[in-house]
């Protein structure tokens, strides 16, 4: 019928917005998957050519999992409180500088502070990603979305010690174990933009524009719960949407 047109039109159009978010923020997500396990194949040759103690190659590898884990819980309420797309750019934009210091660091401590910041921005981009699947989909279609989410998560995990290590044997431009970082730049960069030119309608909840203490202390207790004491990556499903959630940090020197 005439009249049913105009709305057909704008559902299209709607879905269609839906789907190229979801590409956006799954291509940023399965790069943050990427960079958990990647680093781990490089650890010889970091520690062949910035001279770091075994106490720094720890932090180097499981550092971003304790500032991921801390900064969660305060990631997504942000993300709940001044919107998702809000807080998703800004850590698709962090973890694309954190990624190229850390590609350029010239000593293990700067390396070192670069990769804790990597965590910090990852926990403002990661819980946005099924906080915008769960409002932009509908009910009936979350189920196959959020299978996408863990699969496209999966292959990323994976994908990462095979990366390194055709990275570090490669040999790129004589950079060594440095395009392990790099690499992901371009991705990142892509995502950034496509995002910032998406239109995603989110809804922002009305609600206290607070966050607590006590928050903040639950998730300390929480990440203390989920990263553990050695730079092993475990194989379930993580509930928060990203490996680091699983990956356990060092111990402390």
């Amino acid at each position: 019928m005439p009249e049913n047109k105009p709305h057909r039109t704008l559902t299209d159009a709607a879905s269609r917005r839906r789907w190229a978010a979801l590409i956006v923020v799954l291509g940023a997500s399965s790069m943050d998957a990427v960079d958990v396990t990647v680093v781990h194949i490089a650890v010889p040759d970091v520690q062949a050519d910035t001279g770091a103690s075994t106490a720094q190659l720890q932090w180097i590898t499981g550092g971003d999992a304790l500032t991921f884990a801390l900064g969660l819980i305060t990631g997504g309420r942000l993300g709940d409180l001044y919107g998702r797309k809000k807080i998703f750019l800004p850590g698709v934009a962090g973890s694309t500088l954190t990624l190229l210091m850390c590609g350029v660091a010239g000593n293990p401590e700067t390396l070192l502070a670069w990769r804790v910041a990597q965590g910090a921005t990852a926990a403002l981009m990661v819980p946005q990603v099924l906080s915008i699947v769960h409002v932009t989909f509908p009910g009936h279609e979350r189920g196959k979305v959020f299978g996408i989410h863990g699969s496209v998560m999966a292959l990323g995990t994976l994908a990462g010690p095979l990366a390194g290590a055709l990275l570090v044997e490669g040999d790129l431009f004589g950079l060594g174990w440095r395009p392990i970082f790099l690499v992901n730049l371009l991705p990142l960069a892509a995502a950034m933009m496509a995002g910032a030119g998406l239109s995603m309608q989110i809804p922002v909840p009305r609600f206290g524009r607070r966050v607590g203490a006590a928050g903040r202390r639950t998730a300390g207790r929480r990440g203390h719960g989920s990263v553990h004491r050695s730079p092993v990556i475990t194989a379930p499903t993580s509930p928060c949407g990203s490996p680091r959630c699983h990956t356990r940090a060092p111990p402390q020197a």
